[in-house]
């Protein structure tokens, strides 16, 4: 028997997808459902992937006609499971189920060969084992294999992950941002902006539909609230504020040609009535709102086992699961301190292997070393503890800022590794914190970079 959500996930798949249908149908039973209505859907949906090797669709209904009149809650469940079938990370759950199959017919196993061996049948609990054996070795994926041509050259034309649009500019155009199952690392010196970072990459997310999960292990849950309310909504923190935000100017292919300065009064959250901040929010954000779920853990007490279980409690008790997982940082974390540089290394590979397990995009930041702070340009080498969590993550877009860029909004941005896309690119972004934005535009740095930002403030 399954857990209730891996069952309801299994028919989802079973009855909406074509290709894991088929290999569901050589795994799955109708007695590995509970109820009385998931066995008669499993059942029906079976036999008809065995006939026309393909997931039955929506003409499952058809083939429940005379049930859907005897069960009245059949025809919602069916409903119900359309909807599902498009919100699952489909490795996670066929995974999941694996090592339920696996687990359920190896007690099974042990219990028929423990009471065989008690009857002296020896001969009966080696069938019973290679019985049980064979049911594993069907679960087995052996991989590719180099001479199956068609699967490898197939391969050439595969479809990876989407990549999630970031809203800045030039990551966008050369696409390098968020995929599921790999890891996005900004990384900067302490109080740059880290945070106010991971927040503008979650929003945009949300914005093109996906669902967010955000932890926060250094700012409360309170305070990473506020952030997010004015990252969306532009305004600043509590009266009203006169701010002044960098303008780029641009040519062709996203190249600095100019840069001023705009002026403007915003109003400040805390300086709204309650109710017409909420229909504000409502009215810029409610079509997302229920994708974003933020929760707090205290600053090294996290430990990775336990995120593991939270992200399972997440999709069995609330029914969500997350396309981003946003950890505001990683090296919050436990960590043993006495191995910290071994098990920071260590968590970052484990976190990227949940990542790609559960088919979630993983967001995080990084400290960088003492260097950092007064490096002119971060690189990758200026990583806190173990550089091994650069090389485990699939892109590393590193943040610098001097004085001069901090007083007047600017900040560099750099593609500092991006593994299948192009990397070494640096570039301006233009930011005001004052008002929750990470990036208001960014350009390509040309030659005249500062120049352009001193004749600016001069002016």
């Amino acid at each position: 028997m399954f857990p209730k959500n891996v069952e309801e996930n299994a028919l989802a798949i079973l009855l909406f997808n074509d290709e894991s249908a088929l290999y569901l149908s050589t795994i799955l039973k109708p007695n590995h459902f509970t109820t009385d209505i998931y066995k008669l859907i499993a059942d029906s949906a079976l036999e008809y992937v065995e006939q026309y090797k393909k997931a039955p669709g929506i003409h499952i209904a058809d083939l429940l006609v005379e049930e859907i009149e005897k069960y009245p809650d059949l025809s919602t469940t069916l409903n119900n499971l359309k909807k599902l079938s498009s919100k699952i990370h489909l490795e996670f759950i066929l995974n999941e189920i694996k090592t339920l199959i696996k687990k359920s017919s190896l007690r099974t196993t042990l219990t028929k060969a423990v009471q065989a061996l008690q009857t002296n049948d020896l001969t009966e609990v080696e069938n019973i084992l290679e019985e049980g054996r064979k049911i594993n070795v069907d679960l087995f994926d052996p991989g590719i294999n180099f001479s199956d041509y068609d699967n490898v050259i197939n391969s050439l034309y595969s479809e990876t992950a989407p990549v999630i649009k970031t809203g800045i500019p030039v990551l966008d155009k050369y696409k390098i941002g968020p995929q599921a199952g790999t890891l996005f690392l900004l990384m900067a010196a302490s109080g740059k902006g880290k945070s106010w970072g991971m927040v503008h990459f979650a929003r945009e997310a949300l914005y093109q539909g996906k669902s967010v999960l955000h932890i926060t292990l250094e700012n409360s849950r309170e305070l990473t609230l506020r952030r997010y309310m004015q990252s969306i909504l532009g305004m600043s923190k509590d009266e009203v504020s006169h701010i002044k935000s960098p303008i780029l100017t641009k040519g062709e292919d996203l190249i600095l040609m100019d840069l001023s300065v705009e002026e403007q009064d915003v109003q400040g959250l805390k300086s709204m009535d309650k109710e017409k901040l909420k229909e504000k929010l409502i009215r810029h954000f409610n079509r997302y709102a229920k994708n974003l779920w933020i929760q707090k853990f205290p600053m090294g007490y996290l430990t990775f086992n336990d995120l593991r279980a939270y992200l399972v409690g997440m999709e069995r008790n609330q029914r969500f699961i997350p396309d981003v997982v946003v950890i505001d940082y990683a090296e919050c974390m436990y960590v043993d301190s006495d191995n910290l540089r071994i098990d920071t290394g260590a968590l970052f590979k484990k976190l990227h292997g949940l990542a790609e397990e559960m088919g979630f995009a993983l967001i995080t930041a990084s400290q960088g070393n003492r260097q950092s702070f007064k490096a002119k340009s971060v690189r990758a080498d200026n990583a806190a503890e173990d550089i091994s969590k650069i090389m485990v993550s699939d892109v590393v877009i590193t943040y610098s800022q001097t004085d001069f860029e901090d007083q007047n909004n600017l900040a560099r941005l750099r593609i500092e590794k991006a593994r299948d896309g192009i990397s070494g690119l640096d570039f301006v972004i233009a930011q005001n914190y004052e008002i929750g934005a990470f990036c208001l535009d960014s350009a390509l740095l040309g030659n005249n970079y500062w120049d352009l930002a001193q004749s600016t403030v001069e002016e």
